[in-house]
Parts: C-alpha cells; structure tokens; sequence
C-alpha cells in the first residue's frame, strides 16, 4: 500500500456511532458561539473597498451605456431583409394580381387545415422515437457505470484483504520485536544487579 490508510471499509469494522459523536460535538461548539458576532476575518473584508475590475472601470453614478465616449458607429452593416413592397395586398389593382393573390392565400389555408396535421403527427412520432433513443442511450450509460462502481468495489475489497494480511503480519512481527525488547531489557537490568 501507498498511502496512509486510517480506515478500510472492507477489513475494518466499523466504528459505533463515530458520525453521530462527532455531529453532537460540532453542534455542541455551535452552541457556545455567538452566531450575532462576525468572524473578524469577514469584518476586515467587508471594510475593504471592491477590487473588482468591473468596479474600477465604471463608477457607481455612470454606466457605460450612458458616457458620451461611446462610439455610436455600428460594428456591422445591418441587415435590409426582404423587401416587404412586393408583397402589400393594396398594390393588386388587376384582376390577375388579385386572382394571383388569392390563390397563393387559397393553397396555404390548404396547406394549413390539411398538411399540417399529418406533419405534427409525424413529427411527434419522430420526436418519441428519438427520446426512445436518447433514454435508451442513457439507460446504457448508466449500466456502464453501474457495472465499472461493482468492478472497483471488488477491486478495494480485493486490495484490503491484501493489505488486512500485510498489516496483521506487521502487526505480529511488531508484537514479537516488542517482547524481545522486553526481555532484553528485563535480562540487562536484571543481570546488572
């Protein structure tokens, strides 16, 4: 082992209420401070000025929308669009423009009442398929790690047995160096009297 290692789950037991002690001892020191009182590290910061640079760029009665520096030249040429003139009813004065005029509202109104349901239903079934995927994908996902949490737990129950054999064996070499210790020094002092 590599590290220093204060607990191993799977070697260990555990111990008793060791959390439950341990919150009962923090609320415990809660209950002797003062909760009114700021820490005197927060007091320091709150007196110190704002270090922010959008701070120092703009002071708290201008904004930068409204200083006279701004430059009003646009950065990019704007768009003129489509030219709405072609197509205002009131220019259809002729027959044909008019006959024209209504047929291109004749075949949306079509196209609206009859295509579009088709194409909402359609499109609905789409969407539900791709969600299918997309849960499927998840699902896939999750089972992934599911199977790589199992694979790692197996692989530290597998390193702290290991180790619990390391560690017991230390520990009785340590036991015996220790009573040897022992007896060494019990038969020094005992053989200098």
């Amino acid at each position: 082992m590599n590290g220093i290692v204060d607990w191993l789950p799977y070697v260990d037991s555990p111990v008793g209420d060791s959390r439950l002690q341990v919150e009962n001892l923090v609320e415990r020191e809660l209950l002797n401070v003062d909760m009114k009182v700021l820490h005197p590290g927060v007091e320091s910061l709150l007196g110190s000025e704002t270090t922010s640079r959008f701070a120092q760029q703009s002071s708290p009665n201008e904004s930068k929308r409204d200083s006279e520096t701004n430059d009003q030249t646009p950065v990019k040429k704007p768009c003129l669009g489509v030219d709405k003139s072609r197509y205002v009813v009131e220019r259809c004065t002729t027959r044909d423009q008019q006959a024209t005029l209504e047929s291109y509202l004749g075949h949306h109104e079509s196209v609206l009442s009859q295509l579009m349901g088709r194409t909402l239903a359609r499109q609905w079934v789409t969407n539900n398929e791709y969600m299918n995927g997309v849960c499927d994908a998840l699902r896939e996902i999750s089972d992934s790690q599911e199977r790589n949490i199992q694979d790692l737990e197996k692989h530290r129950e597998l390193i702290q047995s290991e180790a619990q054999r390391d560690l017991a064996y230390m520990e009785d070499r340590w036991k015996e160096t220790l009573l040897r210790n022992v007896e060494r020094a019990l038969d020094s002092a005992g053989g200098g009297i």
